[in-house]
């Protein structure tokens, strides 16, 4: 009887200790962090996927400046759908332990989209900027051709520049060997909690 009592204080003490454990890893914020990610995650799917319906069913939503927000919209459903989800699973498993090409593949993804929606949002911009002072050029500029090459600029500028950027530590690395950028750059970042380039 008293050798019962005993090991079930002794496993009371031991839960304790480890609620005390699990307090000062700040596992509360971790909790914290996760729910906001995936409000994001869900509220970003919502309302992209709304865009991209309405301006698929609308005709007079079927404008060159909603090109650029469709394009916005694309950029930022592959983030919450492709990249978040990871960051989530980098929060409960407080590591990256899985295939290190995939933390390689979405930190370039992440990066690459990232400055794909930058680069749309300055595009619709200029776009407004254009169409409210030069309305004459803007029917010039903004034809099928030119849009196409804008988008083009949008979507390739961040490839090509990790291209640029791994070509060049190729160089100063010649001992080894990276077919492209994000080979070489993309890492899980414990600060960060998620794959991304350093530059140290």
């Amino acid at each position: 009887m008293n050798e019962t009592v005993s090991n079930e204080s002794d496993r009371s003490k031991v839960g304790v200790q480890t609620d005390k454990i699990l307090l000062n890893r700040g596992d509360q914020w971790v909790y914290l962090a996760v729910g906001l990610v995936t409000l994001v995650i869900a509220v970003g799917c919502a309302g992209n996927v709304m865009v991209l319906i309405a301006v698929r069913k609308v005709k007079k939503l079927q404008t060159v400046s909603n090109i650029f927000v469709l394009n916005l919209s694309v950029c930022d459903l592959l983030i919450v759908v492709c990249v978040l989800p990871f960051n989530i699973y980098t929060y409960i498993a407080d590591g990256w332990f899985i295939a290190t090409s995939l933390c390689k593949s979405i930190g370039f993804l992440g990066y690459t989209l990232s400055g794909t929606t930058i680069i749309t949002i300055t595009l619709i911009a200029f776009n407004r900027y254009k169409l409210v002072l030069d309305p004459g050029g803007y029917k010039t500029l903004y034809t099928n051709r030119n849009i196409t090459l804008m988008l083009g600029v949008a979507c390739l500028e961040m490839p090509i520049s990790e291209y640029v950027v791994g070509r060049n530590d190729q160089k100063r690395n010649s001992n080894q060997r990276h077919l492209i950028a994000y080979d070489l750059r993309y890492s899980y970042l414990e600060t960060n909690k998620t794959c991304l380039t350093d530059f140290k």
